[in-house]
């Protein structure tokens, strides 16, 4: 469906509720997968999917229903059956109504035409590229090569009209051999954006560089961390940012508006249309905005619900989806030759929290870990658990690098002082 036949659904099913407080999104999405495993192809799956999520709302109370019926005698009976159970729903001292008339919303460019068609031939040779240098080299290769899009309209009673669509292409990659590994993550609105074929060459390199590791260095050392090691830290930075678990006591952020919570070399924010695009609104029809979240080191932002907005008196904040931290055009080798001693980090994993009062995260490196002496890589070295604090690790950035996407982040490599390593 296009933008316009998705408005007139919306508009055909308000005509239909009677209730005061209406909120519909329709959403249709599909995503095509080749996974790999163990040097073959393993699994070609293309699926489609459109749904109408409606939420109805009185006074205090409010109900909410999916369906994947979208013909006019099913939505007609959609929203009888939704009228019939708000009458007896409980109601809910949190609830709020519809966003309010007279939104704006930006229009982000994130749709690639190509990468709509799902290009099976494409991703199927991505595939087979990594399976058969794999097995050139006596290694195995396992991953996916994903084509996506998805299209969303929001309508609410209060006048609000909302439209977005965006394409995903995806390339994921890990190369064993036996203990050793390394791994790559590419992701990009445009197939024609990924270079697949360096990724697999590298992922090679490293998957070799890797094999043979020593014992874990102990006591503190410096860490040059890799983008995805970044951005597998900075998740956790982004899940504290929440204003009412702030300011309930649970998490670190408590009481900490406008103040220091981390080193100045760390900025991040979010650029709607920025190197990762955001998304212009949120599910309820807020519009989400360009926004500083901590900047060089002081805490400018929360995510903030409109319930709690409307409780503590702050600005609604939705997730936009698209984080990014300001690095630096300096290569990656300089970020080595700076580091002069110290331990590389390419990625972690089995993360967890601890203490999510204090932000302590466990965890294990993951897929190359090596010891650094002189500005170059020595030797590899064996994968350590570590108990750290991300924002206090940031505190010790000494240098950025060139940003690059991972997920729904652009990050750096980054240089970090005096780590305790186990």
């Amino acid at each position: 469906m296009n933008r316009q036949e998705m408005f007139e659904l919306l508009e055909k099913v308000l005509q239909k509720v009677t209730v005061p407080d209406t909120t519909l999104r329709l959403s249709e999405s599909r995503s095509a997968t080749v996974r790999f495993g163990q040097n073959r192809l393993t699994q070609n799956m293309d699926s489609f999917q459109r749904k109408l999520c409606m939420r109805l709302g009185k006074d205090l109370r409010h109900i909410q229903l999916t369906t994947h019926c979208i013909d006019t005698e099913a939505l007609a009976e959609l929203v009888a059956h939704g009228e019939s159970l708000l009458n007896t729903a409980p109601e809910d001292p949190e609830y709020v109504p519809p966003v309010e008339g007279g939104q704006e919303y930006r229009s982000i460019d994130d749709w690639d035409e190509v990468t709509a068609g799902m290009l099976l031939e494409a991703r199927a040779d991505a595939a087979k590229t990594a399976v058969e240098s794999a097995a050139g080299r006596d290694m195995e290769a396992a991953g996916v090569a994903e084509a996506s899009y998805d299209r969303t309209a929001v309508a609410t009673s209060t006048g609000n009209m909302a439209f977005h669509r965006k394409t995903g292409a995806e390339f994921r990659l890990t190369m064993d051999a036996g203990e050793a590994s390394s791994y790559r993550a590419l992701r990009s609105n445009a197939w024609s954006d990924l270079p697949v074929g360096n990724a697999v060459e590298e992922v090679l390199e490293e998957a070799d560089l890797a094999k043979d590791p020593a014992e874990p260095r102990e006591g503190s050392a410096d860490l040059i961390l890799e983008p995805q090691a970044v951005g597998d830290l900075l998740y956790y930075v982004i899940y504290s940012l929440n204003a009412r678990l702030a300011d309930e006591g649970i998490t670190v952020l408590e009481g900490m508006d406008g103040k220091r919570v981390t080193g100045e070399k760390l900025t991040l924010s979010s650029r709607l249309d920025g190197p990762v695009k955001g998304r212009p609104f949120d599910d309820e029809g807020l519009p989400c905005t360009d926004l500083i979240w901590i900047g060089h080191g002081v805490l400018r932002n929360m995510l903030c619900s409109r319930y709690w907005a409307k409780e503590s008196g702050r600005k609604p904040i939705s997730s936009p989806r698209c984080f990014y931290v300001e690095g630096s055009e300096e290569p990656y080798e300089n970020g080595l030759a700076g580091l002069g001693s110290g331990v590389l980090v390419r990625r972690f994993w089995y993360i967890r929290l601890v203490d999510e009062k204090t932000l302590t995260l466990t965890g294990m490196t993951r897929d190359g870990v090596f010891e650094v002496e002189g500005g170059r890589i020595r030797r590899p070295l064996k994968d350590f658990r570590w108990n750290w604090n991300p924002l206090e690790l940031f505190e010790r950035i000494s240098w950025l690098g060139v940003p690059e996407r991972k997920g729904w982040f652009q990050v750096p490599p980054m240089v970090i002082r005096d780590v305790e390593l186990s």
